[in-house]
């Protein structure tokens, strides 16, 4: 059971609104669930517009007020660049959950889970917690739900030679009228141009002088998600920034001139560019625009490249946040010693073994009253709801610790895997301050335990010809 979401996030005419609309989409997939935005910023009348969001909004008069209204039971999302890791401290002392929306990987960051669309980030980059998730690349783009609706369409009607321009919510550098400009005055004859304004725009009045003076042009002004994705839809070419608005136009099959113009777009742009989604514009320099538009009118659809089930990872990992509020993980006693023989036994346990053979009750008997008595062992349980869901072992030997875990079928399909991975490393390193590695070996087809090392940043290795996943700890 998920108690509130609290989303922390900022947004306002000089630092845009896509934190703001990451939250959103977040929200949205969340249903049955009390959600709360707190912001310096007032975002009232924002917030009430979005109605599948179903928001409710708090301003703050000082940032860190936000610490005193937290409750320990709640997951915490943090969106914005000026959230430090002091503040992280202050958000997870409080015994809330955190995860944390970033861009950059410019600083240590301490959370339960980071998510990063950027598909050229890694896990290495950040300076963060052993136990964090990392949640990286297109598979969690932060996409609002008719997005996610519109990647799962196999096909979009298009209006031929139709042009989306749209930079954001604010576009404090008007990029938006030399982009309207250069579109109007080229030679190319676009059908209907399609001119989308955020609620931070200073400069509508002049948009509108530019599109009254051609019958091509319209503009849109503060349109919700359906909106625009229905615009997005029906439009063959877009010229936007590399930010949130290009992941949404992939979902579109556009067609795509791009650039970008402030420090956070950087890492993207290399990657889109490099993947050939666009037609470069560079720094949307009306030169650059010129130069770009012939391209644009030659490029292919690039698909598939949101697969449209982003959100709905998002959602499982906000789950799985949840459960561990209602998780303990304490040391194996001899009590369980029935319980851990039957996960031994089970087929599911078996199939992954190097030894297939079923392991009698007397070798268990022995061998599990040695490891919870040995002091190069830590041998933890999973309790949830009051059951027994998995354990964890740690088997010690010069600083590193190697893994062995087991989990009841059922609760492996609801992802207590990796929240026994997760709680495991943190129950180990309270009590084991010397470790400086840990280790786990994974049969080659056991393809779930792959995934749940790599969701916390485990390298691959191989020992013996099999996979090796190992942690270092700095």
């Amino acid at each position: 059971m998920i108690g509130r979401i609290v989303f922390r996030v900022d947004a306002n005419q000089e630092i845009g609104f896509g934190h703001l609309v990451r939250c959103i989409s977040i929200s949205e997939t969340l249903t049955d669930v009390t959600k709360v935005v707190y912001s310096t910023e007032d975002l009232h009348d924002f917030i009430e517009g979005q109605n599948d969001a179903h928001l409710t909004f708090n301003h703050l008069t000082d940032s860190h007020r936000f610490i005193d209204a937290i409750k320990s039971d709640d997951i915490v999302i943090l969106d914005g660049y000026q959230f430090d890791t002091s503040y992280h401290n202050m958000v997870r002392s409080t015994g809330a959950k955190l995860m944390v929306i970033d861009d950059l990987a410019n600083q240590p960051i301490h959370s339960d889970v980071i998510v990063n669309p950027n598909p050229l980030i890694e896990s290495s980059n950040y300076q963060t917690s052993v136990s964090t998730q990392f949640c990286i690349g297109l598979n969690y783009a932060l996409l609002r739900s008719p997005f996610i609706e519109l990647a799962q369409e196999k096909e979009k009607t298009k209006t031929k030679n139709s042009l989306l321009i749209c930079f954001g919510g604010s576009d404090p550098l008007n990029k938006t009228e030399i982009v309207v400009n250069a579109a109007l005055n080229s030679s190319i004859e676009f059908s209907e141009i399609n001119i989308v304004l955020g609620p931070g725009y200073k400069n509508q009045l002049q948009i509108n002088e530019l599109a009254e003076g051609t019958n091509r042009a319209q503009v849109h002004i503060a349109i919700d998600a359906s909106e625009m994705a229905a615009l997005m839809a029906r439009n063959e070419y877009a010229i936007i920034p590399c930010s949130s608005i290009f992941l949404e136009a992939l979902t579109a099959d556009m067609k795509i001139l791009s650039g970008y113009y402030v420090d956070n777009q950087k890492y993207v742009y290399d990657y889109y560019l490099k993947n050939n989604w666009f037609a470069d514009a560079k720094s949307f320099t009306e030169t650059d625009i010129k130069t770009a538009l012939p391209e644009l009118t030659k490029r292919s659809i690039s698909t598939n490249v949101i697969d449209g089930k982003s959100m709905g990872r998002i959602k499982k990992v906000i789950q799985l946040l949840a459960r561990e509020n209602a998780s303990t993980m304490r040391r194996a006693v001899l009590e369980d010693i029935r319980t851990t023989f039957e996960w031994a036994n089970l087929p599911e346990t078996r199939l992954y073994s190097l030894n297939k053979d079923d392991i009698p009750w007397i070798n268990h008997e022995k061998w599990f009253i040695k490891k919870i008595a040995s002091e190069n062992c830590w041998y933890g349980i999973l309790e949830h709801d009051s059951k027994l869901r998995g354990s964890i072992r740690f088997d010690i030997e010069d600083g590193i610790a190697l893994i062995s875990y087991l989990v009841d079928p059922q609760a492996y399909r609801m992802g207590f895997g990796t929240l026994l991975l997760k709680m495991g490393i943190d129950g180990l390193l309270r009590e084991k301050e010397s470790i400086r590695e840990i280790h786990g070996v994974v049969m080659e087809e056991n393809f779930a335990s792959m995934k749940t090392f790599e969701k916390f940043g485990f390298e691959l290795s191989s020992s013996n010809g099999m996979p090796l996943y190992i942690k270092k700890l700095t």
